[in-house]
């Protein structure tokens, strides 16, 4: 049996929804905008500008958390980084905007 909406319920789903897209939009913006600064801090001597690597250091776009978390450990020639969690979503954030 299908219920029904009372009055101005589905004007007010629909609203929730937008407002809380537009805040998941604007929270990834910010996060990209802290994952590209972390990034220069960070990353951008050897994986390049763009993420995308040369002869030294891989291509990092788009990596998956798992494999940035263990390469945070250091490893070969990458060395050790201390990111938060925080931190750490932020630039996987940034690095899969540069893959889209």
């Amino acid at each position: 049996m299908r219920s029904r909406c009372p009055p101005g319920c589905r004007a007010a789903v629909l609203g929730a929804v937008l407002a809380l897209s537009g805040a998941a939009v604007a929270a990834n913006d910010g996060q990209v905008a802290a994952g590209e600064t972390l990034y220069q801090e960070n990353c951008i001597d050897c994986h390049m500008e763009d993420a995308a690597g040369d002869d030294i250091a891989p291509d990092i776009r788009g990596i998956p958390k798992n494999n940035l978390r263990r390469a945070m450990g250091g490893f070969d020639a990458m060395p050790e980084f201390d990111l938060s969690d925080r931190e750490q979503a932020a630039l996987l954030v940034y690095l899969k905007s540069l893959d889209d």
